[in-house]
């Protein structure tokens, strides 16, 4: 799931080449001597200081691409570390957003890639809202079928009723999985990786929406967090 969300990054990020990226990737940094001095460095108090470095650089009309050549880089190998870290890149960016925002407000490519995203996250939030009622429905239901019918029957009868709903969510969801798929496609090199496509499933139906959570908690993570962001006090 992270190697799709990795690639997606990177072809988004790729995208701004052809203006100036707003974000680097921290693990592997190239950058000129005379630029970094006349940003002044990191910022201290940002909670992430590589992004909040290609904010700085664009604000002061440095140009800044990503390379294509390949560099492997460590993630998070436990749930609790990936939850940790996605918190903090969400706060991360919605610091360097709110610090920086004539930096991105001169980009109509950003604005766009900003508008997208909140609308993913917002449809994601508002879609699993919605199935999490319809569950919900169907418990009720069935108790007070089971109340009189037995079991088999009980379940029959709910999946009579609501079982074109769920049909209707699962074409929807599986249509969804194919905008994912130009993420994956550069992933495979052989036919024995086209098993690869198929991860868009999981990737769509579970890993977005969890990341579109996380990431609006981050937001509020950041406000809450925002107080204590002193001036050279370190804060990555």
């Amino acid at each position: 799931m992270q190697t799709i969300e990795y690639n997606m990054l990177a072809l988004i990020q790729g995208s701004y080449n052809n203006f100036s990226v707003f974000a680097l990737w921290g693990g592997f940094i190239a950058i000129k001597r005379a630029s970094f001095l006349d940003v002044g460095g990191f910022s201290l108090n940002a909670i992430t200081e590589d992004m909040d470095l290609s904010f700085k650089l664009n604000e002061k009309g440095w140009r800044v691409e990503q390379s294509f050549h390949p560099v492997y880089t460590h993630v998070p190998d436990s749930l609790k570390a990936w939850i940790r870290q996605r918190i903090r890149w969400g706060s991360g960016g919605c610091h360097c957003l709110i610090k920086y925002y004539r930096v991105w407000l001169r980009n109509p490519l950003h604005i766009l890639f900003i508008f997208s995203f909140c609308a993913l996250l917002v449809f994601s939030t508002f879609n699993i809202s919605r199935n999490i009622l319809l569950l919900d429905d169907m418990i009720a239901y069935f108790d007070i079928l089971n109340q009189t019918k037995g079991i088999w029957l009980s379940m029959q009868l709910t999946t009579v009723k609501f079982g074109f709903q769920i049909l209707a969510k699962l074409f929807n969801g599986i249509s969804f999985t194919f905008f994912s798929l130009p993420f994956v496609f550069p992933l495979v090199s052989t036919m024995r990786q086209i098993y690869i496509c198929f991860m868009v499933v999981p990737f769509s139906f579970f890993y977005i929406p969890t990341l579109s959570i996380i990431s609006i908690f981050s937001g509020f993570h950041f406000f809450r967090k925002r107080r204590i962001l002193q001036t050279g006090i370190r804060a990555w």
